[in-house]
């Protein structure tokens, strides 16, 4: 992988701001000023402004040919085992850089990836050193005790030299912390450490790292303190509580590390923790200090994964000892320990006090929560959703249902098939193209709207508004005739004509040219427009274009909502051409995508929703059934009611005039002649199919008269003096048999 130089110039420059965020360093301005190695605690590194680079004087590793130490990339592959595009990648990722175009080769810079170095076992040393502490005074005046001494086997040496300088660095006199028994941490004893200035900045020296008694955290059942030495730690223990030491500032990140690393093996610690950092001055235009960002960070750390900790000052409660004498606060634990052993025994344990009670707190909210859980959880049970049954139950009361016959009543039939009427639920109509499912799905709106039953909102992607509208009109002048009438209609069927009247029904095309007309014909129209929008102010009718889809239905109901605060009948004429939601997507999977979305908005607002389908060329001389609407496999498994419309099929008898047997062939030719008369009839003879009915009686056929030249279906009609119900399999016979061609209808 190759970058752009200037990026990489750009991430080099990041250094002093990675070294302060990371590690809380303030890389001094001065060019001979040095500050701690974030690597080798206690070992000292310089910067260089000029190339920002850092070399650390007590490891070669962070050196390159003697020269200038190393860049960023570099560090952050030693710090984090990066190879050299990780630490690129990591870098621009923190500093906010855009790779550009590349012009820079990784191949040009080594791939650093430090090999671990050994591990080295001191303990044997700890013996040889801990038998040496006598030779110093240095624990106890720091205020520890024999106890915390040898529980932490604390050693002593008196020309102690880190194991990575020459031969040649000056020793000193160390006081020996063990961390674990490939770490330590060396404190420097003297006294004067103040009066020498090339000292200070070793005081602290690391070998290896670590957290100071990070086992307290499981085997320890009292509220842990989290502070920053090792000695403050101690110093916490000596006044009777229990802690664990970051041993600096820049590794309190190390205190959730580790807690992540030993939560799968041994879980997450069930005592609380305490963070008590130092108590430092802010920098000057900051009104915290490093030290309260990290613990700030921590604390946030901790919460996430669930362990109970919160902040606490322990050491700032010391401006006033004594008899009026005032003393600065102390700025950490161990100097709190030597002001007043038994006040901060007393703060120590008023906090572990305060820490159980936060810990008891959170577990009885834990408890109270965990219990509201398992209630919930329990109340989703049968037994526990009686409620929100008999909700639903009082909630279909206040709507019971939807009557589809209008104030006259005219489907009863499929009224009581469905119960009474539409409720909340995805009703599918399918037919063959030209059948009257627009028609049928219309009367039903018009008959909602005009008993105001409910709103009813229409989605025409195929007829304009006005075309419905004046089918709607032209049933209206045909009921105005009486053709609404079951004997009406038959007659109209049988005779062919109308008898005369003074009120003529007339057609959709009649009714959109009505300026033709004047006199009584005109008369006649106009009564049934305006009746037509004197009682269809509930109605409303949305064209389709290329973009209507189940987004823009969903969209248009929730305004209807909104604004009416009604609830309406949604019908959608029809499903097959809504926009697809995917042009890549097949018809089939669009289809699918569109019925499950349309049951979404019918349990969304508890709402019929009716959807027009049309079947495809293959069911056109097939029985209608289930397998008409596998087209969409969605269809049969989503809608609650699923209804398909046909011709009905006279009976033809097995026998001529002669009494000669006919073949199934001319049965089969006799029958669909006897079907192509029947539709050129003013009423052609319909049964509709209740295929599904998922909470009701299914498997009913009820028979329709589609007067299309009026745009009305008048229910009870039989077309044929006896009907086959078993025609349609001879059909299927005879076309895959000998391969006839049957017209289409």
């Amino acid at each position: 992988m190759s970058y752009n130089e200037s990026d990489i110039s750009l991430g080099r420059a990041y250094l002093p701001q990675y070294l302060r965020e990371a590690f809380g360093i303030d890389v001094p301005d001065s060019m001979g000023k040095n500050f701690e190695c974030p690597i080798h605690h206690g070992v000292s590194m310089h910067y260089y402004h000029d190339s920002h680079t850092v070399t650390c004087y007590g490891c070669d590793g962070t050196t390159k040919n003697g020269k200038n130490g190393i860049d960023i990339y570099d560090l952050i592959g030693k710090i984090e085992g990066l190879n050299f595009c990780e630490s690129v990648e990591r870098v621009f990722a923190m500093a906010g850089i855009a790779r550009r175009i590349n012009t820079y080769s990784a191949k040009t810079k080594s791939k650093y990836k430090t090999p671990p170095e050994p591990e080295v076992d001191y303990t044997a040393d700890y013996e040889v050193w801990h038998r040496d502490i006598g030779l110093t005074e240095y624990p106890q005046l720091r205020g520890l005790t024999p106890e915390v001494i040898d529980r932490f086997n604390l050693g002593y040496v008196a020309d102690w030299r880190h194991p990575k300088v020459p031969a040649t660095a000056p020793t000193s006199p160390r006081l020996i912390i063990p961390i674990s028994k490939h770490s330590y941490l060396a404190r420097d004893t003297r006294s004067d450490l103040e009066q020498i200035e090339s000292q200070k900045e070793h005081t602290k020296m690391w070998v290896g790292s670590g957290l100071f008694n990070a086992d307290a955290l499981y085997q320890d059942r009292k509220p842990i303190f989290i502070v920053e030495g090792a000695i403050d730690a101690m110093s916490i223990m000596v006044a009777g509580g229990e802690a664990i030491a970051t041993n600096s500032i820049s590794w309190v990140n190390k205190v959730w590390q580790l807690i992540d690393r030993l939560l799968d093996s041994r879980g997450k610690p069930t005592q609380p923790l305490i963070i008590a950092l130092d108590n430092d001055k802010p920098k000057p235009g900051e009104e915290k200090t490093q030290a309260q960002k990290h613990a700030d960070s921590l604390e946030k750390e901790l919460k996430s994964r669930g362990i109970i900790c919160y902040q606490a000052d322990v050491v700032n409660l010391y401006g006033i000892k004594g008899e009026g004498e005032v003393k600065e606060p102390a700025k950490d634990a161990n100097e709190a320990l030597q002001t007043d052993k038994d006040f901060f025994a007393e703060r120590i344990t008023y906090e572990e006090i305060r820490a159980y009670s936060i810990k008891e707190d959170a577990e009885a909210e834990k408890r109270a929560t965990e219990a509201a859980e398992l209630a919930d959880y329990l109340a989703k049970a049968v037994p526990g959703r009686r409620q929100t049954f008999d909700a639903a139950v009082e909630a279909n009361k206040r709507q019971q249902y939807i009557q589809i016959g209008g104030d006259n009543n005219e489907f009863h039939v499929l009224a009581e098939v469905l119960d009474g009427g539409l409720y909340d639920g995805l009703y599918v109509i399918g037919a063959i193209p030209a059948l009257g499912k627009t028609t049928f799905a219309l009367q039903i709106a018009d008959n909602i709207s005009q008993a105001g039953m409910a709103d009813v909102m229409i989605f025409s992607l195929e007829m304009s508004e006005e075309e419905l509208m004046a089918r709607s009109i032209s049933r209206l002048t045909a009921k105005n005739y009486g053709l609404g009438n079951l004997r009406k209609i038959e007659e109209f069927a049988n005779l062919g004509e109308l008898d005369k009247a003074t009120i003529w029904p007339r057609t959709t095309r009649q009714i959109m040219a009505n300026w033709k007309y004047d006199g009584k014909d005109k008369e006649s129209i106009d009564y049934a427009v305006d009746a037509y929008f004197q009682t269809t102010n509930r109605l409303r009718i949305i064209e389709g274009n290329g973009e209507l889809g189940v987004e823009k239905i969903l969209e248009a109901v929730d305004n209807h909502v909104e604004k009416t605060g009604n609830y309406p009948v949604v019908i959608v004429d029809y499903l097959q051409i809504l926009a697809p939601f995917d042009q890549r997507a097949s018809d089939k999977q669009n289809t699918d995508k569109a019925v499950l979305e349309l049951k979404r908005i019918s349990r969304k607002y508890r709402i019929p929703v009716i959807a027009i389908a049309s079947f495809n060329r293959n069911n056109y001389q097939t029985r209608v059934s289930m397998q008409a609407f596998k087209e969409s496999g969605a269809i049969e498994y989503a809608a609650d009611i699923l209804i398909g419309m046909e011709m009905q099929i006279p009976k033809i008898g097995k026998e001529n005039d002669k009494g000669e047997t006919i073949t199934k062939e001319e049965r089969q030719a006799r029958r669909l002649q006897a079907i192509e008369k029947a539709k050129k009839t003013p009423v052609f003879p319909i049964n509709l199919h209740v295929l599904k009915n998922r909470n009701g009686q299914a498997g009913k056929i009820i028979q329709y008269g589609n007067c299309a030249r009026y745009n009305m279906f008048v229910e009870g009609y039989r077309g044929f003096a006896e009907l086959d119900t078993d025609s349609w399999d001879e059909i299927e016979s005879v076309k895959s048999g000998d391969e006839q061609e049957i017209s289409e209808y």
